[in-house]
């Protein structure tokens, strides 16, 4: 287990330091922190998720419109898999040629998701990837959507919950 998920969770258990944000809504909670090399932690736990082969995640930027960062989380056949994706319109979302976030742990027991993962606070592709720095809208998509047979995601049930982060409160 990464180290530094380690001491997030930890801190989370005994200090509840202000570092550590989170959203929660109904079924669906992420929390992140930013570590020293400016790599942000995430964990998300999504209880009762489909049993159906599924998606949920989070994106970053203004609009579908004016193009998101997104981390797609899919659970196919009871298999996670988490990837770096891009979405503009109202197509389906696609892998980044460059797939900066990186996977720490993944379980999908009993209707319960949970996954840990890691990006990066800058973006590695200038087009596709957005910066978190500052304060930036953040999608959280709580309505997962159906993956398809060739793996493409179908649109999620309800609209993502938009919200401002400002990631320098999450420093530990």
């Amino acid at each position: 287990m990464n180290v530094v998920f380690v001491i997030f969770l930890l801190a989370a258990i005994l200090t509840e330091i202000d570092a550590i944000c989170r959203y929660t809504n109904g079924q669906y909670d992420l929390s992140w922190v930013v570590d020293h090399s400016d790599n942000v932690h995430f964990q998300l736990i999504y209880r009762n998720f489909p049993r159906l082969n599924a998606w949920t995640g989070v994106a970053f930027g203004q609009s579908m419109g004016a193009g998101l960062d997104a981390v797609i989380v899919k659970v196919i056949n009871g298999k996670v898999i988490v990837s770096d994706e891009y979405v503009r319109g109202y197509s389906p979302s696609q892998p980044d040629y460059s797939q900066d976030t990186r996977l720490q742990t993944a379980e999908y027991n009993q209707g319960t998701l949970k996954v840990r993962f890691t990006r990066p606070v800058s973006a590695v592709e200038s087009v596709v990837d957005h910066s978190l720095k500052g304060c930036t809208p953040w999608h959280f998509i709580t309505g997962p959507g159906i993956v398809y047979g060739n793996g493409g995601g179908g649109k999620h049930t309800r609209h993502p919950v938009i919200q401002i982060i400002c990631l320098d409160q999450c420093r530990i």
